[in-house]
């Protein structure tokens, strides 16, 4: 792994995390990954929790190792979050269900532009980009 996920994994001088441990736990199963982060001293499992949750392929690993941490542990590594982040370890799979589940089923809807025959309308932005002296062609409706 290279130096920049060191960087990343060192909150202060004495708190690091070796750059073997982050691509042990990050190339494993999430049992074997685990049970690596759990050898380490808790400063270091916080500081690789938060390095795994802030990356959203290895957030699941993130939100395990930080269930294995103390309330003021979690606190201190993620501050205001850390109450969303202990509930969200409680159930990973869960929590995580619906970043799993296609986007036609998470309700979410598609955006599309009203056209007038085969022009688009012209939205809002597009209005604020054009120039103010620039003369418009008023089109009565009939």
């Amino acid at each position: 792994m290279g130096n920049s996920a060191c960087s990343l994994l060192s909150r202060k001088e004495d708190i690091t995390v070796p750059a073997e441990i982050i691509e042990e736990v990050t190339s494993s199963g999430p049992a074997n990954a685990v049970s690596v982060a759990a050898s380490l001293p808790e400063a270091q499992r916080a500081l690789l929790a938060q390095f795994c949750y802030g990356r959203r392929h290895l957030r699941h690993l993130g939100l395990l190792i930080a269930g294995t941490l103390s309330q003021q542990t979690l606190m201190q590594t993620f501050g205001g979050a850390w109450e969303v982040i202990q509930k969200q370890a409680q159930d990973p799979d869960k929590t995580l269900a619906s970043e799993k589940r296609p986007a036609s089923e998470q309700g979410k809807r598609t955006i599309s532009l009203a056209t007038v025959g085969q022009a688009p309308i012209q939205s809002r932005e597009e209005d604020d980009d054009l120039d103010a002296d620039e003369d418009f062609e008023q089109i009565d409706e009939a």
